[in-house]
């Protein structure tokens, strides 16, 4: 399955075969330079016939000049359409097989440490939802939310799944607590809209919103 993988595709075969139509008419182009160069010669330079013998040489060398610097143009380091050699495509963002490398390989990064502060709630046996309103360098995608102590963010069609999966696993009406990081620059704006969306949505549901103090 490997060596299938690697295997160069038809776009590869094709960029190949142009390169070395390429190639071939560089030499053909050379050859005929080098011949109606040596026929001028010839005419305007020595006024006389130079031995054919050497007129082939002459163009053959022509040819073979101008195919090599052209075969290193399209396959060298600096040339072809990827820049990266005959097979391998694009030469910047390869894995050196010709397969491209994974944007989740490139951009992918750990989420910063969230800490929590400490919340003081009132005593109560009502079930409750800890949500977490993040912001800054801590939010991945659409993932602003976590919830009581799940590392993993959530999404807010995501909350909304555990929201209403928690509230009817109890007869007690739901509770959904607010929190915001300890440092600044990863929780929410408290005024912003991915707050008000999830407090406003609560609210029509009938579910209980607090804000408990820290500590």
């Amino acid at each position: 399955m490997t060596a299938l993988a690697d295997f160069p595709g038809s776009e590869s075969w094709t960029r190949f075969a142009t390169n070395c139509l390429a190639v071939v008419g560089a030499f053909i182009a050379g050859y005929v330079g080098g011949a109606i160069g040596g026929w001028a010669v010839d005419k305007w330079v020595f006024a006389k016939r130079s031995p054919d013998l050497a007129k082939k040489a002459i163009s053959l060398i022509c040819g073979i000049l101008l195919a090599v610097l052209v075969a290193f143009l399209v396959f060298g380091a600096g040339g072809g359409s990827g820049g990266g050699g005959w097979f391998t495509g694009d030469g910047t963002n390869g894995t050196g097989n010709g397969q491209p490398r994974a944007p989740d390989a490139l951009d992918a990064k750990d989420p910063p440490k969230i800490d929590t502060p400490k919340v003081v709630e009132p005593k109560s046996d009502d079930p409750r939802i800890r949500v977490t309103f993040l912001g800054g360098d801590a939010v991945q995608g659409d993932l602003f939310y976590r919830l009581d102590e799940d590392p993993v963010p959530k999404s807010f069609a995501e909350l909304k799944v555990a929201v209403f999966k928690k509230r009817d696993a109890s007869a007690a009406p739901l509770t959904l607590v607010v929190l915001f990081p300890k440092d600044p620059r990863h929780g929410a704006d408290p005024g912003s809209k991915n707050v008000s969306d999830v407090t406003s949505w609560a609210k029509t549901q009938g579910i209980t919103i607090t804000i408990p103090p820290t500590n």
